[in-house]
């Protein structure tokens, strides 16, 4: 238990911003017992269905805000239209994160380029 409340403390000073050299420092401990704590945490915390969920909701608030901008834009703010632009270009490469391992999801080849 007194090592779970260890890496407790040392994964809530590194998301402050503590580095890990500091980190092991006041605890007492090496930098690699630092690295092991938050390796730990990355397992525990990241996984497929985390990532999946993350995903999703990434994607909803894109195509929000999408849908506000482009009203805005519409209207003519240029400003909106500089956001939606940068939205519109986020959004497939988030979309991408989806497409199985070798594969891409965009069906546009490229010409060949010869010299």
């Amino acid at each position: 238990m007194d090592e779970l409340l260890h890496h407790d403390a040392i994964i809530r000073e590194r998301i402050v911003g503590k580095s890990v050299r500091a980190i092991a420092q006041d605890h007492g401990c090496s930098i690699a017992e630092v690295n092991k704590a938050l390796d730990l945490f990355a397992v525990a915390t990241i996984n497929a269905r985390v990532r999946s969920h993350a995903l999703a909701l990434e994607l909803s608030r894109l195509d929000e805000l999408q849908s506000v901008f482009y009203e805005r834009a519409k209207a003519g703010d240029v400003a909106s239209g500089m956001l939606l632009t940068k939205i519109m270009e986020r959004s497939p490469e988030t979309r991408q994160c989806t497409a199985p391992e070798g594969r891409s999801t965009s069906t546009r080849s490229r010409p060949a380029i010869h010299p």
